[in-house]
């Protein structure tokens, strides 16, 4: 049973890293106007990473041209591992 709650934390920790990953794209392909967010895998990024960051928007609004809502995201996603790691001790490869 340890070690089914271990693993689980594991794989939610690394779903967790591909999530900033997934959310490093978004903001990076946001320099780019050009990129048609409207074909796969650009979509899929988009429909995964919008839904937090519009609402991260709607409690942070964008400061001029700065918007601060991927900060707080990528806030949330840390504190989302912090408590993860704290829940079962995982080793770190």
């Amino acid at each position: 049973m340890e070690n089914l709650l271990s693993n689980s934390v594991i794989l939610l920790l690394r779903l967790c890293d591909f999530y900033g990953i997934l959310l490093m794209v978004s903001i990076f392909g946001s320099w780019f106007p050009q990129l048609d967010w409207y074909k796969q895998p650009l979509r899929f990024v988009r429909d995964v990473t919008d839904p937090p960051l519009n609402y991260a928007r709607s409690i942070i609004p964008p400061l001029g041209m700065f918007d601060l809502s991927p900060i707080a995201v990528f806030f949330a996603l840390q504190v989302v591992k912090a408590l993860l790691s704290a829940l079962v001790p995982v080793a770190r490869f």
